[in-house]
C-alpha cells in the first residue's frame, strides 16, 4: 500500500503539522518536523531545537547525547561521560590501606574467624586441630607494656620475655589452655599473599571469658591493646585486639610463613 503524499504546511504550530494516517500528534513542545523525517514514535523523546533532522536507520536521540554531526548516516548516540570518582571517597581508601598495612608491618593481628567455605586452591591443607598437652603451661594475659631489650633471669614478677628480648609487663591470667579445645594453622583467611595463620577454638566458658577480654582490650591504646599468650612464662605472641572476638573463633594473623606458624602453633600445643 502506497503512502499518500503528504501536503506541505508553513505553521510553526506542531500540532498544525500535516501528518501520515494513524501518525499520533508530536508532543507540545515538540518542534515542526523536517521534510523527509520519519513519524514521530510514541514514547520517543522530544527532537531537541537545533538537532538536524533524523535520518532513516538512525537510533532516537536520548537526553544528554550530543547533537547528531549533520551529514553523519546511521551515527550512533554519544556514550554518557563516566561519573568521576569522588577525590574524598578515593583519599579514605587509601587512607585505610596504609593504616592496615602497618598494622601488619608492626605486628600480629588477632581476628574472628568465620565459617569458611570450602577452598578450590591448591593451597596446603592445614593441619588438624589439636588440644594442648599441658592446659595450665599456657595462658592469656593482658599487656600493659612492653620494653625492648635485654631480659633479665629470671624474669621479675608480672613480667615475661619473648625469643627477641622483650620484656613485657603482664597482667593477671584471664584464662588458660584448658579452655582451648583446638590449634591449627592455615593460609591466612582471604589472604592474597600466602600469608599463614594460627587458629584456636575455646570451649563455651573460653568463648566467653576471650569476647569480654577481647572488648576491653579493642578500647585501649598501643600496647595496652595487645593479648600476651605464654607458655611456661615464655610470650610465644602478642596479637593486637582489633575488636571484640565473640564465639570462640579466634585468627592470629601477620606476616607469618608455613613455619612460623607451625612454629608458634606446636609451642601451644606443647
Amino acid at each position: 500500500m502506497t503512502q499518500p503524499p503528504v501536503p506541505p504546511n508553513d505553521s510553526n504550530n506542531p500540532q498544525d503539522q500535516p501528518r501520515f494516517p494513524n501518525q499520533p500528534p508530536p508532543p507540545q513542545g515538540q518542534p515542526p518536523y523536517p521534510a523527509g523525517q520519519p513519524p514521530y514514535q510514541p514514547g520517543q523523546p522530544p527532537h531537541p531545537s537545533g538537532q538536524p533532522p533524523y535520518q532513516p536507520g538512525q537510533p532516537p536521540y536520548q537526553p544528554g547525547n550530543a547533537p547528531f554531526q549533520p551529514g553523519f548516516q546511521g551515527q550512533q548516540p554519544y556514550a554518557p561521560v563516566p561519573r568521576k570518582v569522588s577525590r574524598g571517597s578515593l583519599v579514605l581508601v587509601i587512607t585505610l590501606g596504609v593504616v592496615m598495612l602497618a598494622l601488619v608491618a608492626t605486628g600480629v593481628i588477632i581476628a574472628l574467624t568465620r565459617d569458611k567455605k570450602p577452598s578450590t586452591s591448591s593451597a596446603p591443607p592445614s593441619a588438624a586441630a589439636s588440644k594442648p598437652s599441658d592446659p595450665t603451661a599456657v595462658e592469656f594475659r593482658r599487656v600493659i607494656a612492653v620494653k625492648p631489650g635485654t631480659c633479665p633471669t629470671p624474669a621479675p614478677d608480672g613480667t615475661a620475655c619473648d625469643e627477641k628480648g622483650n620484656r613485657y609487663t603482664l597482667g593477671k591470667v584471664e584464662l588458660n589452655g584448658s579452655n582451648v579445645d583446638g590449634v591449627k594453622v592455615g593460609l591466612q583467611e582471604g589472604s592474597t599473599t600466602g600469608a599463614w595463620a594460627i587458629s584456636l577454638t575455646l570451649d563455651a566458658e573460653g568463648a566467653k571469658l576471650f569476647g569480654r577480654l577481647t572488648a576491653g582490650l579493642a578500647k585501649q591504646d598501643p600496647p595496652a591493646n595487645q593479648l600476651a599468650i605464654l607458655v611456661r612464662g615464655q610470650v610465644v605472641t602478642a596479637p593486637t585486639v582489633m575488636s571484640e572476638i565473640p564465639g570462640g573463633k579466634v585468627e592470629i594473623t601477620g606476616t607469618y610463613t608455613r613455619d612460623d606458624a607451625e612454629k608458634v602453633a606446636g609451642k601451644i600445643i606443647g
